[in-house]
């Protein structure tokens, strides 16, 4: 008798096992299917300045990461979805330049005519902080 309990109770414990996992790799698939969903959706619409935050600068020179973002708001730009264009970006100790001075250099040069983005450095190291100074910055800026 308290071997076929015990045979019962390994079954239900298998099939729990299995039931979870199958839940787990449904959700899973869900949730990839929505990202790849919201990729696919344009979002674009105009703006009061196009915000480029900084990422990796090697002695002046954007890292791939924001190369690509540069990229793109120079291209966002050129469409007239924005008339301000800023840079952020600081520098630790050590660096000679500053992510945004970097990229301000950087779009002018390289990308055909681009803007003459504003360039922003703070000590700030947050997306929050960052986009609430983007944003008293670019209302400072906007023409009354």
């Amino acid at each position: 008798m308290s071997r076929g309990l015990t045979r019962s109770i390994g079954r239900d414990i298998v099939r729990i096992v299995v039931v979870g996992g199958l839940l787990v790799a449904l959700a899973a698939g869900l949730a990839s299917l929505r990202i790849w969903q919201q990729g696919s959706v344009d979002e674009q619409r105009p703006a009061d300045a196009i915000v480029v935050l900084g990422a990796a600068q090697y002695d002046g020179r954007p890292s791939p990461v924001f190369e690509a973002r540069l990229d793109h708001a120079v291209s966002l730009w050129h469409q007239g979805i924005a008339k301000a264009f800023v840079v952020t970006g600081g520098k630790l100790p050590g660096d000679r330049t500053t992510e945004a001075a970097g990229a301000r250099s950087e779009s002018a040069s390289s990308r055909g005519p681009a803007p003459s983005p504003r360039s922003l450095r703070w000590r700030s190291r947050t997306l929050a902080t960052r986009s609430s100074c983007a944003e008293r910055f670019v209302a400072r800026a906007a023409p009354r």
